[in-house]
């Protein structure tokens, strides 16, 4: 269903969260905006890796079309949308979590390590 988006749960990675403020030549940019919009008009939801906030931030920082005020705002914004924050590194139990919508990646649990990593 091309262009809409159905109630569902998503665990966002933090490589979808920076395609949000750094749009120039980013891949599945129309995917994670629209993305966002539906979990702004509140059409999805999301919970998000409890180091995102760190790993954003850090990204931002390096990128040269972002000063640190910058980087700050964008990470205050994500706060301000209010995710619910999860621990992955292993507390998951025996199953991991896989939502997929448009190829945006997001964690699951690997079979030999028991680590979650990006799907």
């Amino acid at each position: 269903m091309a262009g809409k988006l159905e109630m569902t749960g998503y665990v966002l990675d933090t490589s979808v969260i920076i395609k949000w403020f750094s749009t120039h030549g980013e891949e599945d940019l129309e995917s994670a905006l629209r993305l966002r919009d539906g979990l702004v008009s509140g059409n999805c939801t999301a919970v998000v890796p409890d180091l995102l906030f760190y790993e954003l931030a850090n990204a931002l920082r390096y990128n040269p079309n972002f000063n640190c005020d910058d980087a700050k705002d964008a990470v205050a914004a994500v706060n301000d949308m209010g995710f619910a924050r999860r621990i992955f590194s292993g507390a998951g139990g025996k199953r991991g979590i896989c939502f997929r919508d448009g190829g945006l990646p997001v964690f699951r649990k690997g079979k030999e390590s028991g680590e979650y990593r990006q799907a």
